[in-house]
């Protein structure tokens, strides 16, 4: 049943929201006006009182004008032309916030309080430190010194030695420090100088042993070179690995050693040794033709074997004879004495130039292997030779830079050191003002002093009202309210003398007078204000209503009762729920008695209609009471049977509404909230507490309680009961029922009429 908060993102009960609203403040200062009036007019009179019989004062100053003002004059300046060439730097321009502290320091008020002790010997050295007041006029180059005294000789003499002491600083003092920085030069120099040299030998003596003159280009050729090697070492190894797989080939298809083939080369081309072998080819031949007549053991073969193994024998002194000592072991295989025609005459030639091709490849490997070594030997010592290289490159740079600055200002001021010229120029000499009789004119101070305390009382009137109010901590009008609550004001009820008895109120019979009438009237009227807002909300239909406050005594007993008889009048069945177990207040209101209620109905299994009862004062309107008192009272508020019985209660009627305990202090309503649309919160103007209220408010932010509106209550102290006859009739017509407003038309609180069972009444 309950609906989900809204406006809580706006709840913020120590900081307004949406910028500064000054509407409370303003209130604030309404309401106590005679605190701020008091404090304003007791501290503007001290202060009158004060600047009235205060002793007079005088005031007079000079200005300096410290730079050169024109481009033209900053180009002449002597400091322009010795340091810039002639040219404006903006970095030599005065630090203003360091100048002005100088000039106040005690190195440059001492002497000053020396000359001026000579002429006036009261004068006082802490006098001279506060009253003196050095400053730079605002995005100028002019210095204002001003001097504040009783008496006008010493103001004078004051601002005449300070102006002398300043403009001989100018000079004088800015020489000396001139002096002191050329011997510091000076001191350095000389330091400098070794360091420059040391450095020089090193980077000379690191350049004569790694050979090195410009690191980052002998690195990039160092580094290409080292690519280009082992680019030549790829190739090479391919080639070589070619010639081998073709060398190979070659050895395979001759049957031969390159030795070997050198020697059947030239055996091939010498006539003697091939005579001898056609004749032991055709011997060999003839062999074969005797052997087929012919044994092997017959004289004609042995005669044939025996010529044949003559000329093998001549063929091998032959071959020795031709082919030399170095190639003679070659002979022996019988492919180098073989025939050599031409194809395998090329082959050897082949053969033979790829050996020595593989032989030179072989040769090359091994030296690019070297030269790639060493290669990388360089290549990886040389960052740190570069390192070395680079540091000492640097720091010789910075000392050289260092000792040429310090050489060129040398010059620099010992040109300044020359200038005999005031840098600073008096815009406006010292002089005490005078009147037009030729006298020391005062300083007039009582408006300031006057203005000062009215402007003090004031604050400090505001300051205490601000405090009242903090400590009465009270709601004061409605406008106070509708900044605190995040949610609409729905009424505001007014005082009513009588509001405990308006249920039983009847024009008719009534014997109040007019005045004591309007007031009645203008109380029901709150209330069908009220239930004018609750029927046109816009969150959406509210069938069931929790009233409650944020303490004990804020009227939510009377908004209760007489907002349910505003609805019943309506023609709506509405059904008023005292559910305030710690302090039930309902059947004393309506005369009767509370022997059962809403505490029996959750701890027993009673029918609701065995103990609602019709009210005495509208036909629609059934009250059901407290009953017995309940200690455990958020138990049985939270429990099943609750809600078993408010799911009842709203089919029964068309609306419920329920007298809730407060927030702050019980925890009732938190339960209670779960069987409701929504809360309506009663605020007592002038009597609740605002710490109380904001801690109901973050209560409701914190279990997500919805607050549909607030009703502003102007309670009375005390309620005076009406003239008029005790007689009351239970079913006579509410005064709001005579103006108009009739059941058909007001409808109910955003809902339709359910249709129910009649309710039982009750005496």
């Amino acid at each position: 049943m309950q609906q989900s908060p809204a406006g809580y993102d706006d709840l913020n009960t120590d900081a307004p929201q949406g910028g500064l609203k000054l509407g409370p403040y303003i209130r604030m200062l309404k309401r106590n006006l005679w605190i701020v009036v008091g404090s304003t007019l007791l501290l503007g009179g001290a202060a009158f009182v004060k600047s009235t019989s205060s002793v007079p004062t005088y005031q007079a100053g000079f200005r300096l004008l410290v730079e050169p003002v024109t481009a033209e004059a900053r180009l002449v300046d002597p400091s322009a032309l010795t340091r810039n060439g002639g040219g404006i730097n903006r970095a030599q321009e005065i630090d203003y916030p360091t100048q002005l502290e100088i000039l106040k320091s005690p190195a440059m008020l001492w002497p000053i309080y020396e000359q001026v002790s000579e002429e006036f010997p009261e004068f006082a050295y802490i006098q001279l430190q506060n009253d003196l007041l050095v400053e730079r006029s605002p995005q100028t180059k002019i210095i204002e010194v001003t001097f504040l005294g009783n008496d006008p000789g010493l103001v004078q003499t004051v601002l005449d030695e300070t102006a002398a002491k300043y403009l001989q600083y100018s000079l004088q003092e800015r020489k000396t420090r001139i002096g002191e920085g050329i011997n510091f030069i000076n001191d350095q120099l000389p330091t400098l100088e070794e360091r420059a040299s040391e450095l020089q030998d090193r980077l000379q003596d690191l350049q004569q042993r790694f050979f090195v003159n410009d690191p980052e280009n002998e690195s990039a050729q160092l580094t290409e070179q080292l690519r280009g090697i082992v680019s030549q070492q790829v190739e090479t190894a391919q080639e070589l690995r070619e010639q081998r797989e073709y060398y190979a080939s070659l050895q395979r298809q001759l049957n031969l050693t390159p030795n070997q083939a050198i020697a059947a080369s030239t055996l091939s081309e010498e006539p003697g040794y091939q005579a001898l072998l056609t004749q032991f080819r055709e011997l060999e031949a003839q062999i074969a033709v005797e052997s087929a007549r012919f044994t092997e053991a017959s004289p004609t073969i042995q005669a044939l074997r025996e010529q044949q193994d003559n000329i093998a024998s001549l063929m091998n002194s032959t071959a020795q004879s031709i082919i030399g000592p170095a190639l003679g072991g070659e002979s022996s295989n019988p492919e180098v004495q073989a025939f050599q025609n031409s194809i395998r005459l090329g082959l050897i030639q082949q053969m033979v130039d790829t050996s020595n091709l593989v032989e030179l490849l072989e040769v090359r490997q091994d030296e690019l292997g070297r030269l790639r070594s060493a290669a990388e030997d360089r290549v990886q010592d040389f960052p740190a030779i570069a390192r070395e290289y680079n540091e000492i490159q640097r720091e010789l740079d910075i000392t050289t830079q260092a000792l040429d600055q310090l050489l060129s200002q040398r010059e620099t001021l010992s040109l300044e050191a020359a200038q005999s010229a005031v840098p600073w120029e008096v815009l406006s000499e010292p002089q005490v003002p005078l009147d037009e009789n030729g006298d020391p004119m005062p300083e007039s101070s009582s408006p300031i002093i006057l203005l000062a305390g009215i402007m003090g009382g004031a604050m400090l009137g505001a300051a205490l009202a601000l405090l009242l109010e903090k400590y009465r901590d009270i709601y004061h009008d409605v406008e106070d309210i509708e900044d605190a609550m995040p949610a609409p004001i729905l009424s505001v009820v007014p005082p009513c003398p009588f509001a405990n008895q308006v249920l039983f109120y009847s024009p008719e019979s009534s014997t109040l007078r007019p005045a004591e009438q309007s007031s009645i009237v203008a109380f029901q009227e709150a209330f069908s204000e009220l239930f004018a807002g609750l029927r046109f909300q816009k969150s959406g239909t509210i069938q069931s209503l929790a009233v409650c406050s944020a303490t004990m005594g804020d009227g939510t007993s009377t908004i209760a009762a007489n907002l349910a008889q505003t609805l019943a009048s309506s023609g709506k069945r509405v059904l008023l729920v005292d559910a305030n177990f710690r302090d039930p207040r309902l059947h004393e209101f309506f005369d009767l008695p509370n022997d059962k209620g809403l505490g029996d109905l959750l701890k027993s299994s009673f029918e609701p209609e065995a103990v609602i009862r019709s009210a005495p004062t509208a036909e629609h309107l059934s009250i059901l009471t407290a009953g017995s008192t309940m200690v455990d009272a958020p138990k049985l508020l939270g429990s099943p049977r609750m809600e078993a019985v408010s799911d009842r209660l709203a089919e029964m009627f068309d609306v419920v509404i329920y007298d809730a305990p407060p927030l702050r202090d019980y925890m009732d309503t938190v339960f209670l909230s779960d069987h409701v649309d929504g809360v309506l919160m009663a605020v007592a103007l002038r009597r609740t507490k605002q710490s109380a209220v904001n801690i109901a408010l973050e209560k409701l932010q914190e279990y997500s309680i919805s607050l549909v509106g607030v009703v502003a209550n102007s309670p009375l102290n005390r309620h005076r009961p009406m003239q008029q006859s005790s007689t009351r009739v239970a079913a006579e017509e509410p005064l709001w029922m005579k103006t108009g407003v009739s059941g058909s038309e007001a409808g109910g609180l955003s809902i339709q009429a359910s249709e129910g069972k009649p309710v039982p009444h009750e005496s």
